[in-house]
């Protein structure tokens, strides 16, 4: 298990110990869970007046799947909520972002 450099300060394996957090998010929880198969990062933060939640893949695990198929594991996971939801594939990750609402 690594340091997570968020402001959680929470312990994360090695798979996840190098996700990105933006300097001026603010993390409210960071925990590691699997779902259907899949390693997962679940995160609660709140950036820019929003709080919202992510589930961060790493990116080789889910390479094979389209960007639509990654958002129906997501959706299909008791966090989701019916919210909008944006996914971005970065270096090593893929972000599914979703319940956003304004703080």
């Amino acid at each position: 298990m690594a340091l997570n450099k968020s402001s959680a300060e929470v312990l994360v394996s090695e798979k996840f110990a190098d996700v990105p957090v933006e300097e001026d998010t603010r993390m409210f929880f960071s925990g590691e869970t699997s779902f259907e198969g899949y390693d997962m990062l679940y995160q609660m933060w709140g950036w820019d007046g929003y709080n919202a939640e992510s589930i961060i893949f790493a990116s080789q695990d889910v390479d094979t799947l389209s960007d639509d198929e990654v958002k129906n594991i997501v959706k299909r996971t008791s966090k989701y909520t019916d919210s909008a939801m944006t996914l971005s594939r970065k270096k090593d990750f893929v972000f599914c972002n979703f319940n956003f609402i304004s703080d």
